[in-house]
């Protein structure tokens, strides 16, 4: 209205321009991909209501809420293990959570913040959920499936199966390490699964625009960070990490017969490798690069003998 009173309200700053260039969206979008229904769903009284949606994968769930006051405030845990507010299970904690508005039917869907996730847990609801009330919703990168792979044993098959989840629940416009905790654009995570996902997925678009986020990590002296887009953890210091600015274009050559990026990224290229052979080269074993990283998944767990500390390694090459 003309007359409203708006004089308590802060004044209003410029914001200086963010730079670059606007430009259409290289990659194909992040979509809901696949909707179905959970497979069980449980309550403990006091403890909530558990949902069991059958597999792990990224995405949420849209939950249909009933006679909610105005004012509730439901809260929907997501989580791995079969408790999701358990400790110990990658991305503890995920969660969201709704305030009623007092309607016979409501919907909580949070679609800005995907998790990573096969239980949830609702907490603040005392109606019963039924699997109709529930909508379990895939979500990433919508590349088109192109291979397959099918063999007389079923474990093997099991394998495959796993490993094409594990790839397209970390495909969000990036390659992510995990899509229920960091997820960030780790490079090691890209330069290792990045292959068996063009033999199943048409990842052309996305590791067109992925490799020039690799490149805008770059510094002016050459070095690359291990994650992309960059938050400047530990820039330089890896150089297997790193290597997927020449792996990848390397692969989309490989499978797509594209020289694109060699021929946009050479210099770049030679710049972290110089830069690498500079300053992450063994001074004392020449060819041998210090790595940042190294192995750090160790190849035992805690009911290896010994509580998990592994006193000796032997490693026989037959």
């Amino acid at each position: 209205m003309a007359s409203f009173d708006d004089t308590s309200w802060d004044t209003v700053n410029p914001a200086p321009h963010p730079g670059g260039e606007v430009v259409a969206q290289m990659c194909q979008p992040i979509r809901v991909t696949k909707t179905f229904q959970p497979v069980n769903i449980k309550s403990k009284g006091s403890y909530g209501q558990w949902i069991d949606t059958g597999t792990n994968s990224a995405g949420w769930i849209r939950l249909r809420l009933k006679n909610l006051k105005k004012g509730q405030q439901v809260t929907i845990y997501y989580g791995e293990h079969l408790d999701p507010t358990s400790s110990g299970q990658p991305g503890r904690l995920q969660q969201m959570a709704y305030i009623g508005k007092g309607a016979a039917e409501e919907f909580a869907e949070c679609r800005f913040s995907y998790k990573g996730y096969r239980y949830v847990q609702v907490k603040g609801y005392k109606t019963k959920i039924t699997k109709d009330d529930v909508e379990v919703k895939f979500v990433h990168s919508d590349v088109p499936l192109v291979g397959n792979f099918e063999s007389s044993d079923k474990t093997v098959d099991a394998v495959h199966d796993i490993c094409r989840k594990s790839l397209i629940f970390n495909l969000h416009s990036i390659v992510t390490d995990c899509p229920n905790r960091e997820k960030n654009g780790w490079l090691g995570d890209a330069v290792t699964g990045v292959e068996f996902g063009m033999a199943n997925y048409d990842l052309a678009a996305l590791m067109t625009k992925f490799t020039r986020d690799i490149f805008d990590t770059q510094t002016t002296e050459g070095a690359l960070s291990p994650i992309a887009p960059a938050n400047n953890y530990r820039k330089g210091k890896s150089t297997l990490w790193s290597s997927a600015g020449v792996h990848i274009p390397w692969y989309m050559y490989q499978y797509y017969g594209d020289t694109r990026l060699f021929e946009n990224y050479w210099e770049n290229m030679m710049r972290w490798v110089e830069y690498s052979w500079r300053n992450n080269n063994s001074k004392t074993k020449d060819g041998m690069f210090a790595e940042i990283y190294n192995d750090w998944v160790p190849p035992y767990d805690a009911t290896y003998r010994g509580g998990g500390k592994l006193e000796v390694m032997k490693l026989s090459l037959l």
